[in-house]
């Protein structure tokens, strides 16, 4: 946890004391507390956004053909991200949960599958798996 104290004098407000700032893997929250002229406390939370984090990666691999491959891939982030797949050269293919499910696959499924996690905050975060199916 990080700790700031800020005192403000203000014409309504005679100080406020901002305190328990904690980032965390999914927002950032910061607890403020409002002292006015008639020495009545307020305090507020205030939630902000936070960019996605791929926090759990996909793992290439060498599959069998004819055999089920499952690609996981997690992000945190404020608000939640979405996690889309796509394959880099096939425009058609995108399926969008955290797990990729390729069942009974051959050698056209062989590839580079993309992860991307995006909520509408700061950048998009990407993640790559290679899949490899050997022929029987």
């Amino acid at each position: 946890m990080i700790k700031y104290e800020l005192s403000v004098f203000a014409e309504k407000i005679s100080f406020f004391h901002l305190y328990s700032v904690m980032p965390s893997l999914t927002h950032f929250f910061c607890h403020l507390t409002v002292t006015d002229t008639r020495h009545r406390i307020r305090t507020f939370g205030v939630l902000s956004t936070v960019e996605p984090d791929i926090v759990t990666s996909p793992l290439s691999g060498v599959y069998n053909e004819s055999t089920t491959v499952s690609l996981f891939c997690n992000a945190t982030g404020n608000p939640s991200p979405n996690i889309t797949w796509t394959k880099t050269g096939d425009s058609l293919f995108t399926y969008t949960r955290d797990t990729l499910t390729l069942t009974n696959v051959w050698r056209n499924n062989t590839g580079t599958y993309v992860c991307r996690a995006s909520n509408g905050v700061g950048n998009v975060d990407t993640r790559n798996a290679s899949v490899v199916v050997q022929c029987k």
